[in-house]
């Protein structure tokens, strides 16, 4: 149902028609002749809540009365564009900075905090730097969540796969036993998951042990192979019309290996 109102400015007073019962205007200009935009730092500086010794103090947090990000830090809303129709929400620290220096943040760059308090929006508290810089100081300050925060393991999980590893269990044997992928065993023993329990080992210890490993596995395999006379029966049977797979279960070796036997890509010196 279509409503008819007379413009409320005073400069133009012409009847207009609207589907919203509470519109003033018949535009956006007469809108802002009756009530012009605020100027952001008139809208920004009245949310913002100073400590009791003024502006100049270094040490306590500026917070920020207004709307917040999920993550806790403020956000302004402010309009965009040529004819200022498009609303976007920015960071009150990136305002903060701007008003501050007169001048845009500077491509590449962005605001980081020096305190851990994601409301504060105090200038004392905010440096211009990188990405890499600001995920620096988080590490620096511990601020990262780590270990049974975030992880399905516990600390005597780690511990015991250290342990495990020098006993001669492999990362494989290691990962089926606790149920956890291999990966996951092979990054914390080479420290690089759970560094903070100095669950990983010395890279000296690591190599000797992979070494050790790799040794016994090779022992393993070379109780495992084909002897002569049985690569010999194999292209035997399968000229009798046995099957690859048949021959492959008889021997207790994989089927890839049976098919390079009879087709003489292995053992090519055998007839």
């Amino acid at each position: 149902m279509p409503y008819q109102h007379l413009c409320q400015n005073p400069a133009c007073n012409k009847p207009f028609l609207t589907s919203h019962k509470r519109v003033r205007c018949c535009s956006l200009v007469c809108a802002r002749a009756i009530q012009p935009l605020k100027s952001l730092a008139v809208r920004f500086w009245p949310r913002v809540r100073m400590c009791t010794h003024g502006e100049f103090c270094p040490y306590c947090h500026w917070e920020w009365t207004g709307g917040h990000h999920r993550l806790g830090y403020g956000v302004i809303s402010m309009r965009t564009g040529g004819r200022g129709t498009v609303m976007v929400s920015r960071l009150v620290s990136h305002i903060m900075w701007e008003l501050i220096n007169a001048r845009p943040i500077p491509n590449g760059l962005q605001i980081n905090h020096h305190c851990d308090y994601p409301p504060c929006c105090s200038i004392w508290h905010l440096y211009i730097g990188t990405q890499a810089e600001n995920m620096q100081d988080a590490r620096t300050r511990d601020r990262f969540a780590r270990g049974e925060d975030v992880s399905k393991m516990d600390t005597q999980t780690v511990l015991s796969i250290k342990e495990l590893y020098r006993q001669g269990h492999t990362a494989h044997e290691i990962a089926i036993r606790l149920a956890i992928a291999q990966a996951t065993v092979t990054f914390i023993l080479q420290g690089k998951r759970w560094r903070h329990i100095a669950a990983a080992l010395e890279p000296s210890e690591r190599t000797a042990l992979a070494l050790k490993h790799r040794q016994e596995g090779n022992m393993y395999r070379r109780k495992n192979k084909l002897t002569p006379a049985q690569v010999v029966e194999i292209r035997t049977l399968a000229k009798k019309g046995y099957s690859p797979k048949l021959l492959s279960q008889t021997f207790a070796v994989s089927y890839d290996q049976v098919r390079k036997i009879i087709l003489g890509q292995s053992w090519k010196h055998l007839p």
